[in-house]
């Protein structure tokens, strides 16, 4: 199958780039790291598979409004301080 056509069909049936996609299953595996302060974020960022802290937070900030940060500080840890 030729990507281009690919590419096509999925935008077709799910009103979304393969691209956006990827990035929302990514932001969706990070909100699930984020509930636990274990992780840092430059782990998170590279577990979920983007290139760097920096492209992980623009992507976030871009699909939930908030950095990862501030969406981390919605969640009351006992090791936070």
């Amino acid at each position: 199958m030729h990507p281009v056509y690919l590419s096509k069909v999925f935008r077709q049936f799910h009103h979304q780039t393969i691209g956006d996609y990827l990035h929302k299953l990514r932001v969706q595996f990070a909100c699930q790291m984020l509930a636990n302060d274990e992780f840092q974020l430059a782990t998170i960022a590279d577990a979920a598979g983007f290139a760097d802290q920096s492209h992980f937070t623009r992507v976030f900030k871009e699909f939930t409004g908030l950095t990862p940060g501030t969406f981390r500080a919605q969640f009351p840890n006992k090791t936070r301080r």
